[in-house]
């Protein structure tokens, strides 16, 4: 909550949890909540969102190593509304 209610605000947030990817990082910010209170805090994230950020670490192909995988989401107004 104080996260949310910072960037309502007007302040940066950044934050890091474990997710495999950035659908299911914020699936899980919001699962954080009381389920009454889940729609108001989707909301509210959805409205101060600005993107996330996942990192992956995958073998290499030849196995020798893992390397980074990213992915980057851009919050646009099309998906704030989903």
């Amino acid at each position: 909550t104080t996260a949310v209610r910072a960037s309502e605000t007007g302040h940066l947030v950044i934050s890091t949890l474990h997710a495999p990817n950035c659908y299911d990082a914020i699936s899980r910010l919001v699962s954080y909540f009381p389920p009454e209170e889940q729609d108001t805090q989707r909301k509210a994230i959805a409205a101060n969102l600005r993107g996330v950020i996942s990192q992956r670490l995958l073998p290499r192909a030849d196995g020798s190593a893992r390397v980074a995988a990213f992915e980057v989401m851009v919050v646009t107004p099309t998906i704030a509304d989903m």
